[in-house]
């Protein structure tokens, strides 16, 4: 089950996320765990630091940024700039359909952006027309699929800067080298990210619930211990 997608949807405020196999689930013997318009929580969970600021200007295909290398997906040719009036500093944006790839040197354990979707006409904005663009995630460990995620980032209806901005995290068990980003609607409206965070620190496994019962337990044995000695 590498790579397969199930209907399981979570609702957060005007932000959907399908969760490759179920948040949570295992593919390819990896856990991945999203957080889709959770920024803090993200970064809290995974220690995941900016790459660096992108370059101001110029194709993104081949372009080494820190630790990732991005590239044109299919129907696509990236380029660096400063399109999003919502995303700070540059940003990436495509010609095309909005398809792009990352490598990580060394792998990495999560990967976060914001994701800035406007549905407003104009060339800063959708500059066609606006299509709601749900994007797939999919991390490969080389060319195994681990597991994939599509967000539905919200809809930036004005083009006055204040709107809404989309976010996504995703933290994986397993060590993964490449991030595949695909727009499901393969649509050439405009969408932008910006503000890459890659953690490549493998996430400490929670405690099971039975372990922390016991722990629980063996807390109040103990005070009542001490009780019964006064």
């Amino acid at each position: 089950m590498r790579g397969s997608i199930v209907a399981v949807h979570r609702l957060l405020a005007t932000s959907c996320v399908a969760f490759g196999l179920g948040l949570g689930a295992v593919t390819a013997g990896a856990t991945i765990t999203a957080y889709p318009d959770q920024k803090s929580d993200f970064v809290a969970a995974s220690g995941a630091t900016s790459i660096g600021a992108l370059p101001g200007s110029g194709s993104a295909h081949n372009r080494v940024v820190g630790t990732v290398t991005f590239s044109n997906g299919p129907s696509g040719t990236s380029v660096f700039g400063s399109y999003s009036n919502e995303i700070g500093g540059y940003d990436l944006a495509m010609s095309g359909v909005e398809n792009f790839n990352m490598v990580i040197a060394g792998g990495a354990f999560a990967i976060g952006f914001d994701l800035h979707e406007p549905s407003y006409a104009s060339s800063t904005g959708c500059n066609a027309p606006c299509v709601n663009s749900p994007f797939r995630i999919t991390l490969l460990d080389g060319t195994t699929p681990l597991g994939s995620v599509i967000y539905d980032a919200p809809n930036d209806a004005g083009s006055a800067a204040g709107g809404p901005l989309g976010f996504i995290g995703l933290v994986s068990t397993v060590r993964f080298t490449r991030v595949e980003v695909r727009d499901t609607s393969n649509n050439i409206d405009n969408e932008f990210f910006g503000n890459f965070l890659v953690g490549q620190t493998a996430p400490v496994p929670e405690a099971p619930p039975a372990v922390l019962l016991l722990a629980g337990l063996s807390v109040v044995t103990e005070v009542a211990r001490r009780t019964r000695r006064h």
